[in-house]
């Protein structure tokens, strides 16, 4: 269903060629603890909610204006769980929460609109859904709006869009969109060049961490590094590992590099 999985896992065939490399680029989106925690971590708990009661627990809280009950509710009717599936209802109740701007509905929306999952397909709506969710900064929207941006079957690619939203992703701790980042930096995609220094910057805070796949390109990047380069791009990861300070950082560092 909808609900149950991210769009952007639908990008893994979506390959960046990397000088030598060629890599997948999955969006698995790790969730930020910086950006709309509550309401992303409120959303993450939907499954244990749902186990917790039915519509005759959800409902009068969710026609109380409780946000989180109305996306509970638009979950269950959209998935059928602890409830007949009714897509409309559950549109309709994720449209109520959107209403009252919470991201998780928006994106849920967004998501619906995506797939034509009881509603007509809707490129453009679906579009503009994700839009308004990453604006919110939810982090799960904005990382998925980049992957939008790449490219795919339904839509055109937009590469300044997509390190954008990944960017802003990336600045509020989500792994994997620093990590894509690293990748189009590479590529050319997004940047004003091709740049394997900057690639290596941004991937190194990853592979500290254990990031089996910036683990893999950064062993491949190293052997296209000069020693200058190398010595450059560790001097580099080290101003570039707060996360916070990374928008400025990387506009700083393109601004230099025109």
């Amino acid at each position: 269903m909808h609900n149950k999985r991210i769009f952007g896992m639908l990008l893994q065939k979506s390959k960046f060629r990397i000088g030598v490399l060629a890599t997948v680029v999955g969006c698995f989106l790790l969730l930020s603890p910086l950006a709309q925690v509550t309401a992303e971590s409120m959303a993450n708990n939907v499954p244990g909610a749902v186990s917790e009661g039915g519509l005759e627990k959800w409902v009068p809280r969710a026609e109380a204006g409780e946000v989180f009950a109305m996306y509970v509710v638009g979950y269950m009717y959209s998935n059928g769980e602890n409830a007949p599936r009714d897509v409309a209802k559950g549109l309709e109740w994720h449209y109520r929460a959107a209403e009252r701007g919470y991201a998780p509905s928006k994106l849920a929306i967004a998501n619906m609109y995506l797939d034509g999952d009881g509603v007509a397909k809707d490129r453009a709506k679906a579009l503009a859904w994700y839009e308004r969710a990453a604006k919110t900064g939810y982090v799960r929207a904005q990382a998925n709006l980049a992957a939008i941006y790449l490219g795919n079957e339904q839509f055109e690619p937009d590469y300044a869009r997509s390190f954008y939203w990944f960017r802003q992703a990336a600045a509020q701790g989500d792994d994997q969109s620093r990590y894509n980042l690293g990748l189009m930096h590479s590529s050319g995609w997004g940047v004003p060049k091709r740049d394997y220094v900057a690639a290596y910057a941004l991937l190194v805070p990853l592979g500290e961490r254990g990031h089996e796949q910036a683990l893999t390109a950064l062993s491949q990047l190293r052997g296209l590094l000069s020693e200058a380069d190398y010595s450059l791009a560790l001097n580099l990861a080290e101003r570039w590992r707060d996360d916070e300070n990374l928008i400025v950082m990387l506009e700083q560092y393109a601004a230099l590099s025109r």
